[in-house]
């Protein structure tokens, strides 16, 4: 096959964490490579970027071992030379099983990375999975418009890919050469003739100071690409700039159905049907103030949902999901579901996935799906009146359209299916 363009740019990424590992050997290692980042960082003027495919999570355990290096850390950070994956905990296999988990897993990834790293305006999932077809629609949510997935197999090297209610995203290729032990060049050469934006996104492996990486981008240079010490999300927004332009195809993708395992089922139920509305519930005075700082809480118990989720370490995944148990046992919720008690629907194919406080103050956050076939119209009624309603994107910030409040502070709109919808009371 012949090449499309005589020339490319070449977005080359230095990863510093272990690919998708979580034992406490891979876990030392980050820290190894880490340590090594933040020294280079001072006085390598070639290190623009370091990036952690992993999630959040990852600096998480890493302060927790080295805790002395908080203020590195942060100034890594006030410098932009850190990114990571979007997600507190990236997915691989065939953990993207729940909806409400994806949209947790992001939720959680900004709120803690954004201290000390840039989150990413793009949404980049390190490992191979199966997507489910809610996926375009979910990254739409949060207000990004590209998907960056692991090396392509065949095919075109980008396009785009429609979801199962219409939404469509930009789909990009990430190829690394942890493991093929490919230079950048010989990667270049094997997927340009598969690339049409002539954009490329390159992933090296950290080694000592990042040398081998270094020596390979100055040899890829002395062909006529471009080669940029870059990120995914340079990578993404340039692939955004291209689609504006010029068309991509249309990827078939083929989606991924599937259930999740009953233990991560069941523990999910208990948190968005037990413990976060009988948490709204309390707020409000209703039931007595069981949770002195519930935020908090539950925050803690979706992270340890999300990393039971994503096969880490057996004995790590039981802990996690025993903490959900004994937590709605020792309140005493685990035989009542206050979900249908915060919100109800007057019709039986909208779902209702989650009731949740907002993040800072007082108010309640509601999402759900019309599971049937054909559009419905759809009358939510919340516990207690509301002086207004808003509709959220999925990162529940306002989309800045308003709904009229019934009587009873009811909402009614007409919900189109398998389209998740987010709504803030307030």
């Amino acid at each position: 096959m012949s090449l499309r363009r005589a020339s490319y740019h070449l977005h080359t990424a230095l990863i510093v964490d272990p690919q998708g590992a979580q034992s406490a050997a891979a876990v030392l290692d980050f820290v190894r490579r880490f340590d090594d980042f933040l020294n280079h960082c001072d006085h390598e003027p070639r290190l623009a970027f370091g990036v952690i495919q992993n999630g959040a999570r990852f600096l998480e355990r890493y302060l927790s071992l080295r805790p002395e290096h908080f203020e590195r850390l942060e100034a890594v950070g006030e410098a932009k030379k850190l990114v990571t994956a979007p997600f507190y905990l990236s997915p691989q296999g065939d953990s993207i099983l729940s909806p409400e988990l994806f949209i947790r897993n992001l939720l959680l990834g900004r709120q803690t990375v954004q201290v000390f790293a840039r989150p990413l305006e793009i949404c980049w999932l390190p490992f191979k999975l199966r997507l489910p077809a809610y996926v375009p629609q979910l990254v739409h949510g949060f207000g990004m418009r590209t998907l960056i997935l692991p090396m392509p197999t065949e095919g075109s090297a980008e396009g785009r890919w429609r979801g199962d209610e219409g939404s469509e995203i930009c789909v990009g290729w990430a190829l690394s050469n942890a493991e093929s032990g490919e230079s950048i060049a010989a990667l270049r050469a094997h997927f340009a003739p598969l690339n049409q934006s002539g954009e490329m996104l390159i992933l090296c492996p950290w080694d000592s100071g990042g040398a081998l990486a270094f020596s390979q981008m100055s040899a890829a240079r002395q062909v006529v690409d471009e080669v940029f010490s870059s990120h995914p999300g340079h990578y993404g927004r340039a692939l955004e700039t291209y689609a504006r332009r010029c068309d991509l195809p249309l990827l078939t993708l083929e989606p991924y159905v599937g259930a999740a395992s009953p233990q991560i089922t069941a523990a999910e139920h208990l948190l968005t049907h037990h413990l976060e509305p009988a948490s709204i519930v309390a707020a409000y005075g209703a039931l007595p103030a069981f949770l002195p700082h519930p935020q908090r809480m539950l925050q803690q118990l979706w992270r340890g949902l999300i990393s039971a989720s994503v096969a880490p370490e057996r004995m790590e995944a039981e802990a996690s999901l025993e903490a959900i148990y004994e937590t709605a046992s020792a309140l005493g919720l685990e035989r009542s579901e206050w979900l249908s008690a915060v919100i109800k629907s007057d019709h039986p194919d909208f779902v209702i996935s989650a009731a949740k406080l907002p993040e800072s103050g007082m108010g309640l956050i509601v999402r759900g799906v019309n599971m049937g076939t054909a559009p419905i119209w759809v009358r939510l009624r919340p516990f207690r009146r509301f002086e207004r309603a808003l509709v959220l994107r999925h990162d529940e910030s306002p989309t800045g359209g308003t709904m009229g409040l019934e009587d009873e502070g009811a909402i009614r709109f007409l919900a189109e299916p398998a389209r998740f919808l987010t709504f803030g009371f307030g």
